[in-house]
């Protein structure tokens, strides 16, 4: 009843999976879940041409579709040592680099899809750890992917990334929080992954690399190339 209450309120234009996520996130609060919606609809509308610095953000496989988990879910793999203010343009590069990412996400989940998220922290330093970046991720990832993430493995932490953590934690949101597993030992990622899914750089057994070329691909497909 409450689905249909606000899909009478959003129209035809919102999928069922939509309303159904979207609900969740906002505990069955139909004026809440209309109100996200038409925002996330509108959102959509202007989601820009893939532009050349946005490119080269993604070409540079901060975040990557790799394998499978243990139960057959799309798995992320998110690499800190690749991130850092150093290492973007702006925030606004960042952004739009993230809602690509996330728009190729969705054409790649079932309708209630979810992913597991790996969030390796092996060789990098002070230097890559970004909270500007992490307060846009969440923004853009929970106001308009809400329910898509299942579980993320973060590793390995230490003294110096708990007290940012501390900080950290909450640009997400209560629910969000219960998905996150932190660990000092990048073994937990195999946890939920098996070691044939993972790729050699974190411990996994696939040789196969990282890139980005396909989210690349279809931003161009579907969102259509600056310029073009």
């Amino acid at each position: 009843a409450t689905a249909r209450q606000v899909q009478s309120q959003v129209g035809a234009e919102a999928r069922a999976d939509q309303v159904l996520r979207f609900l969740r996130a906002n505990k069955g609060k139909v004026s809440d879940t209309v109100e996200m919606l038409k925002e996330h609809l509108e959102y959509r509308k202007t989601i820009p041409p893939l532009k050349s610095s946005v490119r080269d953000e993604l070409l540079k496989g901060k975040y990557c579709f790799f394998g499978r988990d243990k139960e057959g879910d799309q798995v992320v793999v998110a690499r800190l040592r690749l991130m850092g203010k150093h290492t973007y343009e702006n925030l606004e590069v960042v952004r739009e680099s993230l809602v690509h990412f996330a728009e190729f996400m969705e054409s790649k989940l079932s309708p209630m899809g979810q992913i597991t998220v790996v969030f390796s922290r092996l060789e990098s330093s002070r230097n890559n750890t970004d909270l500007e970046w992490l307060k846009v991720a969440t923004s853009v990832l929970q106001k308009h992917y809400p329910e898509r993430l299942k579980k993320a493995f973060v590793a390995p932490i230490g003294l110096l990334y708990r007290s940012v953590w501390a900080v950290a934690q909450y640009y997400f949101d209560p629910d969000t929080r219960k998905k996150l597993q932190i660990s000092t030992d990048p073994n937990c990622f195999f946890e939920g992954v098996d070691h044939a899914e993972l790729p050699e750089e974190i411990g996994g057994h696939n040789k196969n690399a990282l890139h980005a070329e396909d989210i690349i691909a279809y931003a161009e497909r579907v969102h259509g190339k600056e310029g073009a």
